[in-house]
């Protein structure tokens, strides 16, 4: 296994992602911003003038026969949540996040964003991912940019459609060193437990509550490692739309 890829020892029953699972994930998701998509007005703006755009790719996929979330830490020079500059990250404690990054301009869509991050950082192939959704988008810090979640399971073959999914994956992911220190492929379960969820409030608004999740003890190199800012808000607005936990409350 790849030195850099860590994934929990930890165990608890829960069944993989299946095709039947996957239409009801897709079903309860917003549809996909495809070529055609027009990106709405902006609803903020920063001192340079309008964001820009941005996507992360969520990776959902199955492992040793559980369902689980791929996620990554960003080398120490990239300490920024995907979209978010270095001078607008939220600072201390060490956090996870989703492969993404600002659109360019040879992407033919937000998809094509998500997707072209995700082989950079992560030498994943977008054919082995289904897009299966999106979820409404949010602002950086300083609002730089404007980032859609887009949600993907990832196969270890390109997808056919109607064909059941595997139950488990090869984990031949590479990270770029440039930009990534770890891969974390952490299950749904353990994600999920309540005793690792701390009430916190999206950039400080005390109307905004989310769980920041507590990882440290999943890896051998983070202790603080933490799941929370623009990557645990999305995490968690995945969660109350697929039902996984329920919302703080205010």
């Amino acid at each position: 296994m790849n030195k850099h890829f860590y994934t929990s020892s930890t165990i608890l029953s829960q069944a993989p992602f299946t095709r039947t699972e996957l239409s009801r994930i897709r079903s309860l998701l917003l549809p996909t911003p495809t070529e055609e998509f027009v990106p709405p007005p902006h609803t903020a703006r920063n001192p340079h003038g309008e964001p820009i755009e941005a996507a992360v790719l969520i990776p959902l996929m199955n492992v040793d026969n559980r369902p689980h979330i791929l996620f990554e830490v960003r080398s120490s020079g990239l300490r920024s949540h995907a979209g978010e500059s270095k001078s607008t990250y939220e600072s201390p404690p060490l956090t996870s996040s989703f492969p993404g990054g600002k659109s360019d301009p040879t992407d033919s869509s937000l998809i094509s964003t998500a997707l072209r991050e995700a082989k950079e950082e992560l030498s994943l192939s977008p054919t082995n991912v289904e897009i299966l959704g999106s979820m409404e988008p949010e602002y950086s810090l300083g609002n730089e940019t404007r980032v859609w979640p887009i949600i993907g399971f990832i196969h270890s073959h390109t997808p056919t459609p109607n064909l059941e999914i595997p139950i488990s994956h090869p984990l031949n992911l590479h990270p770029s060193p440039s930009e990534v220190s770890q891969i974390l492929c952490i299950p749904l379960s353990v994600i999920s437990a309540p005793n690792r969820h701390t009430i916190h409030h999206f950039r400080l608004n005390v109307h905004r509550p989310y769980y920041k999740i507590q990882i440290g003890d999943l890896t051998p190199q983070n202790d603080d490692l933490e799941i929370w800012g623009l990557s645990g808000w999305f995490l968690n607005n995945l969660a109350w739309r697929l039902r996984w936990w329920d919302r703080p409350s205010d």
